[in-house]
C-alpha cells in the first residue's frame, strides 16, 4: 500500500521467512530488538512483542523511541497488560495512559478475540495498545 517496513526479529528461522516474501518494501533485520538503536523516524510501529513475564513493557517503551512526533504506534499484548496488578504492571499502564491518542482515552486498549492466537500455540488473551506521540 505504498508504505516501507523495517521487520525486526531475533529468530533467524523467522526472518528468513519474512525475507522469504521478497516484497522490495519489506527489510527485514536479524536482530535483537532492545539492542537496536533507536532513532525516531517511524510515523507507525506495529508490533508484537514476547508475551513470557513482562518483556512486552521493555519492547514497548523501546519501540517508542522510534516513533516520529505524530506517530502511532500499536502493539499487540497479553491481557495482563491491560489488567496486572504488579506495581510494574501499574507503572506501565500510567505510562502509557500519558500517550493517549488524542480524542480516544477509552480506546486505548482494546480487547481481541479470545485465543486469537490459538493456532500457532498461544492460548492467551490478548489486546491490542494503541499510543500516539505528540
Amino acid at each position: 500500500m505504498g508504505a516501507t517496513v523495517d521487520a525486526i526479529e531475533i529468530h533467524p528461522d523467522r526472518a528468513a521467512a519474512l525475507r522469504g516474501m521478497a516484497h522490495p518494501a519489506l527489510k527485514v533485520h536479524c536482530a535483537n530488538f532492545l539492542k537496536v538503536t533507536p532513532a525516531p523516524v517511524y510515523d507507525l510501529i506495529l508490533m508484537n512483542p514476547p508475551f513470557s513475564g513482562t518483556h512486552f513493557m521493555d519492547h514497548v517503551k523501546h519501540a517508542w523511541d522510534f516513533l516520529a512526533p505524530g506517530g502511532e504506534l500499536r502493539a499487540i499484548l497479553p491481557a495482563s497488560a491491560e489488567v496486572g496488578s504488579t506495581a510494574k504492571h501499574e507503572r506501565f499502564r500510567a505510562w502509557a495512559a500519558q500517550h493517549s491518542p488524542r480524542g480516544y482515552r477509552c480506546h486505548q486498549w482494546r480487547d481481541l478475540p479470545p485465543e486469537s492466537f490459538a493456532s500457532v500455540g498461544v492460548r492467551i488473551n490478548t489486546v491490542v495498545l494503541t499510543l500516539q506521540k505528540r
